[in-house]
């Protein structure tokens, strides 16, 4: 009791989803019921890292200067501004309960500069699973060998902006505490 990480919770969902997420709130929806589940403080503040063509993680976070931490307690970066501009140091590998997650799938469509990446590849707003969608994932982490993947999984932020996913596929999603 009264012993806490000062900073915001961040985590990989430990369940994939196709793309039709209820929108931008059926996706924030997930994440507050994952960190419920978990018996996070205040699950209420957890939002999806995602993008549609006209929202982003640059306005739906707000920039406070708290660290950004996993589950786990390891740093993933000093703060919201650093994430975007420095990446997720070795990546946000662990998931809400404790499992580290590598080499995953997580729906983003968010560049590596926090903006939406495309204007129209976001599985209709989130709410679609059609095939004929397609949105930009991320990968989450990979195993750190510099130099080699991890340099360049670093170098280029494929944590957020990897390459296009088909929507009736399954991928995760990145849960931040706001």
């Amino acid at each position: 009791p009264g012993c806490a990480w000062e900073g915001r919770l961040a985590f990989i969902s430990s369940l994939t989803y196709d793309g039709d997420l209820g929108g931008l709130a059926g996706a924030d929806l997930k994440c507050r019921q994952l960190a419920e589940a978990r018996k996070f403080h205040d699950p209420e503040r957890f939002k999806a890292w995602l993008s549609t063509g006209d929202e982003s993680p640059l306005g739906r976070f707000s920039f406070a200067a708290d660290p950004i931490v996993l589950p786990t307690g390891l740093l993933v970066a000093p703060d919201l501004a650093a994430l975007i501009s420095g990446g997720s140091g070795d990546g946000i590998r662990s998931s809400e309960t404790g499992a580290t997650l590598l080499e995953a799938r997580v729906w983003t469509n968010t560049a590596d500069t926090g903006a939406s990446f495309s204007k129209t590849d976001h599985c209709a707003g989130w709410t679609s699973a059609d095939k004929q969608f397609k949105a930009r994932i991320g990968l989450n982490a990979v195993p750190k060998q510099p130099p080699g993947p991890w340099q360049t999984w670093h170098d280029e932020r494929y944590w957020t902006s990897y390459g296009p996913f088909y929507c009736n596929t399954m991928a995760h999603l990145y849960c931040i505490e706001d």
